[in-house]
């Protein structure tokens, strides 16, 4: 797969010690989070040694996939073209800063982490969802479930790039 530079992004996980203290760096940077955000953030795991992960910032479209995709579809051919889905821990150690004019998210200011779903209390798989709008900058989550539907053809998809 190739990649424009724009799309990749280095992430540092393992920096703290625990999600109590990476949910701390979030408010005190003034970065919200969202109830079921929040609700997940008792099931994340961190990493015990600090690693960076590249990130490849993808969309349906630079799958060469049509419009109309399945999530299922998209998510098959993301991993069979040597991405990998992130730890969980990404969506916390990604704070969305706000965006200039030049960012590749300016048309589309969220950033969902393809991760394993995490279950909030009403049984509903989620993942994390960084929002980058100026005013409303946050870590949220999305329902991310098994079933087959289709995808927004320009929502940004951050997974590993090895």
């Amino acid at each position: 797969m190739l990649l424009a530079p724009e799309t990749l992004l280095t992430v540092r996980v393992g920096t703290q010690p625990n999600i109590k203290a990476l949910r701390q760096v979030w408010l005190d940077a003034g970065v919200g989070i969202s109830y079921f955000a929040e609700e997940m953030l008792e099931r994340v795991e961190v990493a015990t040694e600090p690693m960076e992960l590249r990130l490849a910032i993808i969309t349906v479209a630079d799958l060469n996939l049509p419009e109309g995709t399945t999530d299922v579809l998209f998510f098959e051919e993301a991993l069979n073209s040597g991405l990998r889905l992130c730890p969980a821990e990404v969506g916390l150690q990604y704070r969305p800063q706000p965006l200039s004019e030049e960012s590749p998210f300016h048309s589309n200011p969220w950033l969902m982490i393809a991760m394993d779903p995490i279950e909030d209390s009403l049984g509903n798989p989620r993942v994390f969802r960084t929002d980058h709008r100026d005013g409303n900058r946050g870590l949220g989550s999305i329902i991310r479930t098994p079933r087959s539907r289709e995808l927004s053809y320009n929502l940004f998809w951050a997974f590993v790039y090895n």
